[in-house]
């Protein structure tokens, strides 16, 4: 990092090549966002955060890899699903057994025409893996407190510094800018729906 850092801070205004400033930029950028500026206190909790964001998302996607649940919903709140899925489905005393996978929930909410069943289906969807939130929510705020930690304002605008959009407030100004000019539009699609 010692001699990119050199590289970098001296580099010539009038280099021509784009693609080696391209290449010493992505690489300086590497090393300051892995916390190879920060020194002493800074550096430790760097790595303690690093290390731990590791393991969350181990857990995460662990928790991902195990069984979503399931509904167990009666055979009448099943109509519209062809007979071949349906033979699929586990029985039960209680009725049959909805997997909550994505291909099982994707099936149920296009085929079924049991409004009740699909909001069912839907919400329970939407809460599989609750341990999950709290894992998120800790991958949060350790983001951000690196982010900090390398000088950014937050994780957004780190991750931003090199993209089309420079900053957050500059996506917030695109996003607002498209809502306003495509709102006309929705609200004669939503006429046209109703």
């Amino acid at each position: 990092f010692a001699l990119v850092d050199v590289v970098y801070g001296n580099v010539n205004e009038d280099i021509q090549d784009g693609e080696l400033m391209r290449l010493l930029s992505r690489f300086h950028r590497m090393f300051v966002d892995n916390g190879l500026r920060l020194t002493g206190a800074d550096r430790d909790r760097f790595q303690r955060i690093t290390k731990r964001l590791l393991e969350l998302r181990v857990q995460f996607m662990d928790n991902i890899a195990t069984d979503p649940g399931s509904l167990w919903i009666t055979p009448d709140e099943l109509e519209g699903l062809d007979d071949g899925l349906l033979k699929n489905l586990e029985r039960g005393p209680s009725g049959t057994r909805i997997r909550l996978d994505r291909p099982t929930v994707s099936t149920i909410l296009g085929k079924c025409s049991v409004a009740q069943t699909r909001r069912d289906v839907f919400l329970s969807n939407q809460t599989i893996y609750p341990q999950n939130v709290k894992i998120f929510q800790e991958t949060i705020r350790l983001r951000h407190e690196a982010a900090r930690l390398l000088g950014f304002p937050s994780f957004a605008a780190q991750q931003l510094r090199h993209q089309l959009v420079k900053s957050p407030s500059a996506v917030t100004d695109l996003l607002e800018d498209l809502g306003h000019k495509l709102q006309p539009l929705a609200i004669s699609e939503l006429q046209a729906l109703q």
